[in-house]
């Protein structure tokens, strides 16, 4: 999602493209139909310098992989400064969501740990997770502000634009 990705379907009308966070905003709608099928993913080149991060928490103890809280973050950088950022997390609502306010704290701004910190804040503020066998809502709140946070900070370093 925060690579800016797009989804080539084809069916009877033909081939359409959709943007991947579209797709998932729209999980339970009418996004592929019974009489298509997923042709392909499409990742765009990146322009200028970009730093990304992923992070992951889960279980360690059992087999099955699944995720309690996931963070895909990226930044686009120029000079010494974030001009764009891309935050999405995965485990903490229905489908994967952008942190639409969490990004616009970082925007044309040079990261430091009070923004990173008010950014991974916001974030967690505007998740909505379960209770449920891998954690609870407080917990999994709790657990992307952190993973945010590491997110924002590795890409920022990823960049060159980190302060410390």
């Amino acid at each position: 999602m925060v690579l800016g990705a797009s989804l080539t379907i084809m069916g009877p009308a033909g081939k359409r493209e959709v943007n991947i966070g579209e797709f998932f905003e729209n999980i339970g709608g009418k996004n592929i139909q019974a009489d298509e099928l997923l042709l392909s993913i499409n990742i765009p080149a990146s322009r200028g310098r970009c730093g990304t991060s992923f992070q992951k928490l889960r279980h360690h103890q059992t087999s099955i992989d699944i995720a309690i809280v996931n963070v895909a973050a990226r930044m686009t950088c120029e000079k010494q400064a974030c001009v764009k950022a891309s935050i999405a997390l995965g485990a903490v609502a229905p489908t994967p969501i952008y942190a639409r306010k969490a990004e616009a704290l970082l925007g044309k701004k040079r990261p430091n740990a009070a923004i990173i910190q008010e950014a991974a804040s916001a974030a967690s503020e505007e998740v909505n997770p379960i209770d449920d066998v891998r954690g609870s809502k407080w917990y999994r709140k709790k657990m992307a502000a952190v993973l945010v946070r590491r997110a924002l900070e590795e890409s920022s370093r990823r960049c060159g634009i980190w302060p410390e």
